[in-house]
């Protein structure tokens, strides 16, 4: 979460700008930042400019207010990879 995030963001659980230096190193998302986690489904796409993943939730309520991502396949990692 970015301080531009923090500060337009209204519900509970979010951390305030002047509250960063009391965030915990690994904070927790939902309880800590505000985040609501959810399922994602990767699917392969090809497009003229190379190969792409798409990024779809599960949940067909944020798809219809379309929620994806759409990212080269070369800028995406397995995080747990990168630990």
């Amino acid at each position: 979460m970015t301080r531009e995030q923090a500060n337009e963001e209204e519900e509970g659980g979010v951390v305030e700008p002047d509250q960063w230096e009391d965030v915990a190193p690994n904070p927790d998302l939902e309880r800590d930042m505000g985040y609501e986690i959810r399922d994602w489904e990767a699917v392969s796409a090809r497009a003229a400019g190379g190969d792409r993943l798409l990024f779809l939730p599960t949940d067909e309520d944020l798809l219809r207010e379309e929620a994806f991502v759409v990212a080269d396949t070369d800028v995406v990692c397995d995080v747990i990879d990168h630990l």
